[in-house]
């Protein structure tokens, strides 16, 4: 009992250093002057990266605040400079849109990986026909005939 309990703490201390760690990466690799010279197309392809998104939403909301105005609802999508398309609502956008395609991943990867419990699907099932719509019918059938 004790084992589990050690390593599920040490699990999660791990993963708290390591988000922690990889959530600095961008303030690090990406220096300012590189992020001036990226293209909208690059900043925004770089933003599927949740803590990218969220290192651009810090610094659009630390530009805001400093020049006086603050992040509000009416300056969502503001830009904070002209030839920057990074926005706060923009940001948000990118983060819900990261919101689907982890959560995409998560599911696939449960489904294939089920653990302990559960069936494994094949990895090219997204890909096959499903079954579900005779499967359906039959059960249509049978509870109309009793």
């Amino acid at each position: 009992m004790m084992v589990s309990t050690l390593t599920a703490n040490l699990c999660l201390a791990t993963g708290s250093i390591l988000h922690i760690v990889v959530y600095f990466v961008p303030f690090v690799a990406i220096p300012s002057d590189v992020y001036i010279a990226m293209t909208g197309g690059a900043k925004i392809a770089l933003a599927l990266i949740p803590n990218v998104a969220m290192w651009w939403g810090v610094k659009v909301i630390g530009t805001q605040e400093g020049s006086g105005e603050g992040a509000q609802f009416t300056n969502l999508f503001d830009r904070i400079d002209e030839s920057d398309p990074i926005s706060m609502g923009v940001v948000w956008i990118m983060m819900i849109v990261d919101i689907f395609v982890y959560g995409f991943i998560t599911w696939y990867i449960d489904s294939v990986k089920p653990g302990p419990f559960g069936v494994a699907q094949k990895w090219y099932f997204l890909f096959t026909v499903s079954n579900d719509k005779t499967c359906q019918a039959s059960r249509i059938s049978t509870i109309s005939l009793i």
